[in-house]
Parts: C-alpha cells; sequence; structure tokens
C-alpha cells in the first residue's frame, strides 16, 4: 500500500537556491515516536520539503500514526527487510536534491534543514553536511550531552583517507547527516543481506570523503531519542555478541568501501595495512577478546594488538606509550585476566545502560 502526494510538482518549483530537500523517514515499530519525528520536519522553517515514509514490516500503531497525516506524506509499506532497504526504497521514489535520512524515534531541530541545505547551495562539489544531536530520553527531555562527542571538522579528506584507511573521520549518524543526490545515486543502493541491513552509516560515511569535501555544522541538528528499546554506538555492553557485531560492522564498512577505494586509487598494500591496523587500538583489543571469548575468531598477533596505539596515528604519543605497556600486560596475561584488564581499558560494562540503540530497530 502506498500513498503519494504531488512531490514531482514541489521539485519542478525547486530552484538553485531553494533545493527540494527529500526527507526519507525509516520506521520499525516506532509508532510511539514517528508523529514526532514528521511534525519536526512539517514545522522546519525550510519549507521546499517532501516527507517519505517508508515503514518496514511495523506490528505496533504506526499504522495508526501514519493514517493521522493522510496526503501530507508520501508513505510505502515494505516487508521487514531492515534499514538499509526502507532507504533504497526511499532514495528511489524521492524527488529532492538534496536527501536527509530521519530515523523515526529522532526528531530534527527547528532550523535544520535551513542550516544544513545552504552549505550544499553554496557548495555543490561538498558531499554532505553533518551536525552533532542533543540527546534526549524516550520523552523528549534533554540528557545534557551532544552525541556523537566528536565528528570531525569541515574539509577535504580524500587523500587522507587513501592513505589511513575508512575510519580517518569522526562523522555523525544518520538523522545528523544531510546529503547530496548526486553522491547517494552513485553510490546506492546499500546492501540488504540479513546480516548488513542496518550498516547505513558504516556504508555511507567514509565513502561520502572519496567522493568530495564534508561540511560539519558547530551546532546541533537533531535530538537522538535514548530509550529502553535501542542499542549500539551509545551503549555496547562487555559481551561476545555485543563485541562481535562491533567487529561485524566494521567488517562491513571495509566490503563497501574497498570498491571504492580501489576506484579511487589504494593499492592492495594500503588495504593491507588497513585491516591489520584496523580503525584504532580498541579494534584489534575488541577483535583479541572475541578470540578469548571464543576460539572460532581469528586471534590478532601480539603485534597487532599491542602495537596498534603507535600505528594508526588517532592516539598522541605519550598516551601511546602507555597504552603499549598496558596492551602488552593484556597480551601476556591469563585469559581471566586479560578479559578483567580488557574491559577496564575499553571502559565497557557488563551489563546494558539505559538507552542502548538497537541496530534491528534502525
Amino acid at each position: 500500500m502506498r500513498h503519494t502526494t504531488p512531490n514531482a510538482a514541489l521539485a519542478a518549483r525547486a530552484t538553485p537556491t531553494d533545493p527540494l530537500v527529500s526527507v526519507i523517514i525509516s520506521n520499525y515499530n516506532y509508532g510511539a515516536y514517528l508523529g514526532d519525528a514528521i511534525r519536526s520536519v512539517q514545522q522546519q522553517t525550510y519549507r521546499n520539503t517532501e516527507i517519505i515514509v517508508v515503514d518496514d514490516g511495523s506490528t505496533d500503531n504506526s499504522r495508526a500514526v501514519i493514517d493521522c497525516f493522510e496526503e501530507q506524506i508520501t508513505v510505502i509499506f515494505n516487508q521487514h527487510r531492515g534499514q538499509c532497504a526502507a532507504l533504497n526504497t526511499g532514495l528511489a521514489v524521492s524527488h529532492g536534491a538534496i536527501i536527509l535520512f530521519l530515523d523515526a524515534d529522532d526528531y530534527l531541530v527547528d532550523n535544520a534543514i535551513e542550516r544544513l541545505v545552504a552549505p550544499l547551495v553554496d557548495n555543490p562539489a561538498a558531499t554532505k553536511v553533518q551536525g552533532a544531536m542533543i540527546a534526549v530520553d524516550s520523552s523528549g527531555k534533554s540528557l545534557g550531552r551532544k552525541v556523537p562527542g566528536f565528528i570531525s571538522p569541515s574539509g577535504d579528506y580524500k587523500k587522507l583517507t587513501l592513505e589511513v584507511g575508512p575510519w580517518t573521520c569522526r562523522h555523525s549518524w544518520t538523522s545528523g547527516i544531510a546529503w547530496q543526490r548526486w553522491f547517494l545515486e552513485r553510490v546506492f543502493p546499500l546492501p540488504e543481506g540479513s546480516e548488513r541491513r542496518n550498516d547505513a552509516d558504516g556504508c555511507l560515511n567514509p565513502v561520502a570523503t572519496l567522493f568530495g569535501p564534508i561540511i560539519s555544522l558547530d551546532e546541533p541538528v537533531a535530538y537522538y531519542r535514548i530509550h529502553g528499546r535501542n542499542i549500539g554506538p551509545v551503549g555496547e555492553v562487555f559481551t561476545l555478541e555485543s563485541l562481535s557485531n562491533r567487529l561485524l560492522r566494521m567488517q562491513h564498512t571495509y566490503d563497501f568501501f574497498l570498491p571504492w577505494a580501489r576506484h579511487f586509487g589504494a593499492t592492495s598494500a594500503t588495504i593491507e595495512r588497513w585491516r591489520k591496523w584496523k580503525r584504532s587500538w580498541k579494534s584489534n583489543l575488541t577483535a583479541y577478546v572475541v578470540n578469548l571469548m571464543d576460539s572460532s575468531h581469528p586471534r590478532p598477533s601480539f603485534k597487532e594488538v599491542v602495537f596498534a596505539p603507535l600505528m594508526t596515528g588517532s592516539t598522541s604519543p605519550l598516551k601511546s606509550a602507555g597504552l603499549v605497556a598496558a596492551l602488552a600486560v593484556i597480551r601476556i596475561s591469563p585469559r581471566k585476566l586479560a578479559l578483567v584488564f580488557s574491559r577496564r581499558l575499553l571502559r565497557m560494562p557488563n551489563e546494558p545502560r539505559a538507552g542502548n540503540r538497537d541496530i534491528e530497530n534502525h
């Protein structure tokens, strides 16, 4: 079932300085929050927008919420196939020159689209504009912090990304980013396999740095709702499942990124260096811990674990020296002690914190 609105007419009225912005809201069983997401787009100071809701097979009250907005939005009802499939569907029916993917449990700051659009209009070669988000609880009350805690400043990171790897930049997350349509059309569709269906950020963010500069804003552009049904970047725990998922997401990023890296000139030796040293010392330590928990997983070498702080370039020299010593102790310790020391060094709890984000539910 699909409801349509005259979005093609909106696109026809768009101008280079007033482009149509397509806001694609992916929803799976977030009926409690979906209305806030839709209204946050309708209340924007920037008016030339279309709203596309892709419902990913919800079984809660989402359809009733959607029906309240009737002809104000475009709606597509998918079978449950994950976030990536929802975004693929939404992009295919959208008309905007600028695209914003909004998670249904998040919502926008009132002038977010206006602030996101202006830099892309001024710099059409940029692939995206990003801003941090304000963390709020399930009722929308501020939790007093921004997420993510840091994003890279504006710049052209192509050369550095090809030298260092896909995690050169610190990026915002889905609801805090506006994309140029021309970039998305180059790299879509996103992978929809059962294990990769919710890795949109991991796919898009690193590749974006290869196609053009990125632009970062100083002020938050969205509210990131933290509630009892969600896990991921804000609350991983020290369990085999959680740590394995972290490594799996890294692998998915590699899989999507590598063909484009080769296209832009990355050599086999460079790619092997990325694989060996990964994103940071934390990643190699995570791989070692996963092996300790389940020996069927590959074990990184002593060198890969201990000397990662010196090789990835993401840690200061003084801190690197201390980390090398700590990692050496972990690497030679008995299994039980190694796990205790690793959990403390990774600063991960044994039990979920309130507000973990569920990768199944966007």
